[in-house]
C-alpha cells in the first residue's frame, strides 16, 4: 500500500494461519523505500487494531576510516539483514561503508553514555567478503574488497531507552 498526503495508511490483513518460522507466531511488517533504511516491526498473531510506527530513516554511507553517530529509538527496525539475521528482540541502525582499500574492515560501536548496553554489530551476509567475527560491540568482515559498499547494523535490547553510539570504521 502507499501513505496518503499526511503519510498514514491502513492495511487489513486476514491471513488463514499465522508464519510458523518465527520463535512465536506472528508476522513481519516491512516498509521501505530508495535511500532509506528499512523498517521491519514484527506483529503478533492475534492482534487486533494493532498501530505500528514504521518511521523510515536516511541511509548513510560512510567511507571506512569514517567515524559516525547513530541514535537507536524504541521504533526502530528489528535487526535483519532480510536474509539470515532475524532478531526480533534487538532495534538496529543500518549504514553502509565504502572501502578504497582490501584488508579486513572492522566496525566498532562505543556508547556516548555510562551505563549503556553493549550494542551488537554485525553485517549483512550478501556481499564481497570471507565472513564476519562479531564481538561485543564490534564486528570484522574479513578480506573486503577495494570498491566495495557494505551494510552494517547497530543494534540494542527492544524495551531499552534510546541510546546514541559513536561507531568507529577502519581497514587493515
Amino acid at each position: 500500500t502507499t501513505t496518503n498526503a499526511a503519510g498514514r495508511y491502513e492495511l487489513d490483513s486476514h491471513p488463514a494461519a499465522p508464519l510458523g518460522h518465527f520463535p512465536t507466531a506472528g508476522a513481519k511488517i516491512t516498509a521501505g523505500a530508495r535511500g532509506y533504511q528499512v523498517n521491519q516491526q514484527y506483529l503478533m498473531w492475534g492482534a487486533v487494531d494493532a498501530v505500528k510506527d514504521l518511521r523510515l530513516q536516511l541511509l548513510q554511507t560512510i567511507d571506512a576510516g569514517q567515524s559516525l553517530s547513530v541514535s537507536i529509538e524504541p521504533d526502530h527496525s528489528i535487526c535483519s539483514d532480510q536474509e539470515d539475521w532475524l532478531l526480533l528482540e534487538q532495534r538496529c541502525v543500518n549504514f553502509q561503508v565504502r572501502t578504497a582499500s582490501a584488508g579486513t574492515l572492522t566496525v566498532a560501536a562505543r556508547s556516548t553514555e555510562d551505563g549503556a548496553p553493549v550494542p551488537i554489530v554485525f553485517s549483512a551476509t550478501t556481499g564481497w567478503y570471507r565472513g564476519q567475527k562479531p564481538g561485543p560491540g564490534t564486528v570484522s568482515l574479513f578480506e573486503v574488497r577495494a570498491g566495495e559498499t557494505y551494510n552494517l547494523y547497530v543494534g540494542i535490547p527492544h524495551g531499552k531507552a534510546p541510546q546514541r553510539y559513536t561507531v568507529s570504521t577502519s581497514v587493515q
